[in-house]
């Protein structure tokens, strides 16, 4: 039950630190270009969590992080923050989140395909109610659609990869180091990217104050999201992503002056109410057979019952 606890306070506080870190960004994407933005915000993040590491003595295991599976969070990481850039340039702040309110659901549908979890006829239909709350906010074919929001479903896609496989980690491998190491690759894969930028802008001073906030917040967010996906189940932590689309709807608002539309707030509400229906089915089943609750962590994603 402690460990529930402290799953759903680490996820609140991730999402704190992941809205934080995407206004600030936005902010700065007026001029820089996204290499330069991922390679200075990830140089100032790489410091902040090796600083943090060595406090808690974890420097050490470094090598530890010389896995498969790291390897792999690594590329999904990379590839959510590109794709995540992408549509936030182009995206206003709430409607990117309406879109991220999704990935509890999309870790149900990987978790069926790719690790054979079984999923109740009740759980499908729960999956194609959020599914269809995603179509109302990207609303495909019609005037409203962005292309850009193809981007964001391709970042969730990447994050879900991202947080099967941080569950999946062996539990010798302390979180500290597999934050680091995801932050320093991610800063590397932005080295990579600059040339390539075509704007070549002076930084200025208040980008960097604003870069370093993003890199703080977005610390906290990679360190607290690994703590929250390892001390409990996928299934029971997965809801508490949704207090995103709160604090995002508010820092858009008064920071950007920006609101949803009509049809972002009611398919964000239905992919809500359909995650939290999942929430409460997963729960009600672990009543029914508490002898379940100790199952392998690839086996408690199916939030139906």
């Amino acid at each position: 039950m402690i460990s529930n606890v402290q799953g759903a306070i680490y996820m609140v506080i991730a999402m704190v630190g992941v809205t934080g870190n995407d206004a600030a960004v936005k902010l700065v994407m007026q001029n820089l270009d996204m290499g330069m933005i991922i390679l200075i915000r990830g140089i100032m993040a790489t410091t902040i969590l090796a600083v943090l590491a060595w406090h808690h003595r974890t420097l050490g295991s470094l090598r530890l992080t010389l896995h498969p599976l790291v390897a792999i969070r690594v590329v999904c990481e990379f590839l959510a923050t590109i794709t995540f850039l992408t549509a936030l340039r182009n995206l206003p702040l709430a409607n990117l989140s309406a879109i991220f309110q999704s990935l509890p659901i999309m870790v149900t549908v990987a978790g069926a395909l790719l690790l054979g979890i079984a999923v109740s006829p009740r759980g499908w239909l729960v999956i194609l109610i959020g599914f269809a709350g995603v179509l109302i906010i990207v609303r495909p074919g019609l005037e409203g659609f962005n292309q850009y929001s193809v981007y964001a479903l391709a970042s969730v896609l990447c994050c879900v990869g991202r947080d099967l496989v941080t569950r999946q980690l062996p539990a010798n491998i302390p979180s500290w180091p597999v934050s680091l190491v995801t932050a320093f690759s991610v800063t590397v894969a932005g080295a990579m990217l600059v040339p390539f930028s075509p704007n070549t802008a002076i930084i200025q001073l208040s980008d960097l104050a604003t870069l370093l906030a993003a890199a703080t917040m977005m610390s906290i967010g990679y360190h607290m999201t690994v703590m929250a996906m390892r001390v409990t189940n996928i299934s029971f932590v997965a809801p508490f992503r949704y207090t995103q689309l709160v604090f995002a709807t508010t820092m858009g608002y008064l920071v950007f002056n920006e609101l949803p539309d009509l049809p972002t707030i009611l398919g964000g509400l239905l992919v809500i109410l359909a995650g939290l229906y999942s929430f409460y089915r997963e729960a009600q089943t672990e009543n029914r057979s508490p002898a379940l609750t100790n199952l392998p962590p690839k086996q408690e994603i199916d939030p139906a019952g």
